[in-house]
């Protein structure tokens, strides 16, 4: 994207082009600087964090896993994030001779916010279509409205979009050995997932 100067000497060329008079705020492009660099005001440089933990071991006819992980990954669109929480065990044991039984469990809960991001309407859409002569903020404080568009900063701050879920994977098998050649296998299983999304946009957004 082009910065200040630039774009006041783009803007005197397109004047002098189609017969309009320059602005005169675009005089001395040189003495204009950087201006509002816009990419600055919405993107931002993240560390992300994956964390993992687990535990393994076994006894006589007995073995078992337990792990847990963590996951935060915040997003380079300020306001953006997605975090994970896992779980996870595995049993298994020989109860006797001709009985063997297992379990395992799994369970996760994931958070994961967005932005407003529309083709046309979105927060990247709006930021490539801002002039850098154009302020972030007006003088007391509030978000500076340019035009028919809209801030892509303050698209970020009054609009939040939320999306949990819930998920539990477990089974529970008994193996019975019937005979030296003959087994019976029992497998139970639980998929459940949940999820809610919730959106709110501020009033002030228009």
């Amino acid at each position: 994207l082009m910065n200040l100067s630039q774009y006041a000497v783009y803007q005197n060329k397109l004047a002098d082009l189609v017969g309009l008079e320059r602005r005169p705020e675009f005089a001395h492009p040189s003495l204009l600087g950087q201006g509002t660099k816009w990419q600055d005001e919405i993107f931002r440089t993240v560390i992300s964090q994956s964390h993992q933990i687990s535990f393994s071991g076994g006894k006589d006819n007995t073995s078992y896993y337990v792990s847990g992980s963590y996951l935060d990954q915040p997003g380079v669109l300020i306001g953006t994030e997605y975090k994970r929480y896992t779980f996870k065990v595995n049993f298994d044991t020989q109860v006797k001779d001709w009985l063997r039984i297992g379990t395992n469990i799994s369970a996760g809960i994931s958070n994961e916010r967005y932005a407003i991001n529309q083709s046309f309407t979105g927060v990247l859409t709006n930021l490539l279509l801002q002039a850098p002569d154009m302020p972030v903020y007006n003088a007391d404080g509030s978000f500076y409205q340019p035009g028919d568009q809209r801030n892509p900063t303050q698209m970020l701050a009054y609009f939040t979009d939320n999306d949990y879920i819930n998920r539990f994977l477990g089974n529970f098998s008994a193996s019975y050995q019937i005979t030296k050649d003959l087994s019976y296998k029992v497998v139970l299983g639980l998929d459940n997932s949940k999820s809610q999304r919730t959106s709110f946009a501020d009033p002030r957004l228009g």
